[in-house]
């Protein structure tokens, strides 16, 4: 259904695909005023990492977000996408979204290797983005916990997270000069958390 009002163009209940993503009942509204101020809800997508990846990396505004991922698979499945703000002004959209991942493989150069997500529950907005209830492996690792970055959008402010898990000894490498611990009181692998 499309109405126009008030200057407003709005679309109710649409269903769309992108590759073999699906995202049904989308409701939109567009202000054709001066302000161009546009909302976006859904309920229920399911969207594939690798047809979401190169749509984040067609915009200016969000590749800088994506810019070392070189690959994406698995699956978003979310509850709740509410999305707003002025359609030329990026900076000022608000959005919520709730759901899970399954299945997730991210890499990226830095990685030097797949980071899987075997699950997840994901919340993010544009202040706190929150990864609860994941099981997680990296090269010789694996963990089960959570995850929340403030202010990932500008960097990340400050990070929490809670695990348990096995980290091996290439992870604990690879992690050692973002720990800053002397040699003699480096843990050996594997190391229980």
């Amino acid at each position: 259904t499309c109405t126009y009002r008030d200057d407003t163009l709005v679309f109710s209940e649409l269903d769309g695909r992108l590759g073999k993503s699906e995202v049904p009942a989308v409701s939109a509204s567009f202000s054709l005023r001066d302000d161009l101020v546009f909302s976006v809800t859904s309920r229920g997508p399911a969207l594939r990492l690798d047809d979401l990846l190169p749509v984040l990396n067609s915009f200016a505004e969000t590749r800088d977000l994506v810019r070392d991922i070189t690959a994406a698979r698995g699956s978003l499945l979310l509850t709740a996408v509410d999305l707003k703000g002025p359609l030329q002004s990026p900076e000022q959209w608000r959005f919520t979204l709730q759901g899970t991942l399954q299945d997730v493989s991210l890499e990226a150069a830095a990685l030097q290797g797949p980071l899987t997500i075997q699950s997840a529950a994901l919340q993010a907005d544009q202040r706190v983005f929150s990864l609860a209830d994941g099981r997680a492996a990296f090269m010789d690792s694996t963990v089960a916990g959570s995850l929340t970055l403030d202010g990932y959008l500008r960097g990340v402010e400050k990070l929490r997270c809670a695990g348990r898990g096995l980290l091996g000894r290439a992870s604990l490498e690879k992690i050692a000069p973002f720990i800053s611990l002397p040699a003699e009181l480096m843990p050996r692998a594997p190391l229980s958390v």
